[in-house]
Parts: C-alpha cells; sequence; structure tokens
C-alpha cells in the first residue's frame, strides 16, 4: 500500500460518519479522509483530481447516486489506472441482499460496517493496512 493513503469516504448517514471519523482518527489517518456524502459529488471531486486516491470507500445505498452508480462512472472514465484507487464498498447492507452488478473485470472489495465501533475500526483497519 502507499504510505501516503489519501482516502476518499463516501458516506451519507451522519451516524455512520461520526463513527467513521472517529474510527480514522484513532488510526491517524482522519488528514487523509475527504468526506462526500453522495457519489455525484465525489465523481466531481474525482474527476478534477491530478493523482487518484489510494481508496474510495463507499457506501451502497445512498441519494443522488447510489455506490454502484459511482463505481459505474468510474468505471466508464476509465479512472482505475493500475489498480487504483481500490474501491470498497462498505455498508450495513449484507452481502447475500446485494443485488447482482456486472463490472467487467473490475476488482472491488465488500465489507460490511459491523455491528459495534470496534468492529468497524477493525474493518477500517483491514481496508487500509491490512491488518487488524
Amino acid at each position: 500500500m502507499k504510505e501516503n493513503k489519501h482516502i476518499v469516504l463516501v458516506e451519507d448517514d451522519d451516524d455512520d460518519i461520526f463513527l467513521l471519523k472517529t474510527a480514522f482518527e484513532e488510526l491517524n489517518m482522519l488528514d487523509k479522509v475527504q468526506l462526500f456524502r453522495n457519489g455525484q459529488d465525489a465523481l466531481v471531486y474525482l474527476q478534477n483530481q491530478s493523482e487518484p486516491p489510494s481508496f474510495v470507500i463507499s457506501d451502497l445505498n445512498m441519494p443522488v447516486m447510489n455506490g454502484f452508480e459511482l463505481l459505474d462512472e468510474l468505471l466508464k472514465k476509465n479512472f482505475f489506472v493500475n489498480g487504483n484507487p481500490q474501491f470498497v464498498f462498505l455498508t450495513t447492507s449484507e452481502k447475500s441482499m446485494i443485488p447482482s452488478h456486472s463490472f467487467g473485470e473490475s476488482q472491488f472489495s465488500f465489507f460490511t460496517k459491523g455491528y459495534s465501533y470496534n468492529q468497524m475500526k477493525d474493518t477500517l483497519s483491514i481496508i487500509t493496512t491490512g491488518k487488524a
């Protein structure tokens, strides 16, 4: 992983935002997180950056543009180069409840937020460093 991680977080739920920010702060990464409340705002931001972030961590269900639509738009625009950024869905939805979507050969990860703050923090650590 890159040493200087830049993370785009796409989340609309205020409670989850609070928990995610707190977890990133404990992981000493809050200053590397750029928050957006829907996929459309994140897409505009990402299109205007000269360097891709290390990670795009997105909720699935959001207003304006959901996580699947965001990933689809990024793929249409050939945003992913050499596996960067890593696209991660972080959601409360169970994987078995997610409708089947085809994104060609695109690789993305799927994580559930967990049922406690500690589970969420451990999940973020796994996503960003590969270890809890």
